[in-house]
């Protein structure tokens, strides 16, 4: 599998996975017309009442959905998802890159009928988390290829050098720790840093893996797979 390929298919991995972390909180309240029969101690005729009006309302609009589709469609949700435009704003914003850069903005009219066109996080596809991915990638891209914009994310790491010589321990977390820093702005109180930071981690090394560790090709590569996981994941495209 080539260079790209491999980046792709751990990266779209890494960001569904994401997509699931302290995020898509639901609300399981009970809809307007269940009509579940109450029953207290202390309120036996205010209870028959309600069953026999339970008896005489069934049906119409106060139907039970009987398919996970349905129960999905009536639940009440705390949260949304950028639309397409907001999408490739937030892209732009945080690398640096203009929306009108040639190879950006051509991609994204490619993706943009694939990218949820409303903040309803209920109609989220998995071929919009996909057009997501693909747009990142191309903004990492970018970014990575600009010296001066990629110093103001990883300031100390050197582009010029091979994995081999660049890319210890220690460094690999301080690039973690700088790409968490920069592309998520979130609330430590709903933000499991460590789990999210493990996960980054462990894609580093599987995008180094199998790879030439002496050629500085690899080191731009997995610099621009890194960016991408988290350039494409819940903790930027959701509201």
């Amino acid at each position: 599998m080539n260079i790209r390929g491999k980046q792709v298919q751990v990266i779209v991995l890494l960001s569904v996975l994401l997509v699931g972390f302290n995020h898509c909180i639901v609300d399981f309240a009970p809809k307007s017309g269940s009509n579940k029969r109450i029953t207290t101690e202390n309120n036996t005729t205010s209870n028959n009442t309600t069953s026999n009006n339970t008896n005489t309302n069934t049906g119409g609009n106060n139907s039970i959905p009987d398919t996970p589709e349905e129960e999905i469609v009536a639940q009440q949700v705390d949260v949304g998802v950028k639309n397409f435009d907001q999408i490739n704003n937030t892209f732009s914003a945080l690398t640096g890159i203009s929306v009108n850069q040639n190879n950006v903005r051509n991609l994204y009219e490619d993706v943009s009928t694939q990218l949820p066109t409303e903040n309803d996080v209920k109609s989220f596809l998995g071929a919009s988390q996909v057009a997501i991915t693909k747009l990142a990638s191309e903004y990492c891209d970018r970014l990575v290829r600009d010296g001066n914009l990629r110093s103001q994310v990883w300031p100390m790491v050197n582009f010029g050098r091979t994995p081999a010589s660049e890319f210890n321990n220690t460094k690999k977390d301080q690039i973690v720790n700088q790409t968490i820093d920069h592309f998520w702005n979130v609330s430590e109180n709903n933000f499991d840093r460590p789990q999210n930071f493990q996960e980054l981690r462990i894609l580093f090394d599987d995008l180094l893996m199998g790879e030439n560790q002496n050629s500085t090709t690899t080191t731009r590569n997995t610099m621009m797979g890194i960016c991408t996981a988290a350039l494409a994941s819940a903790h930027v495209t959701l509201l």
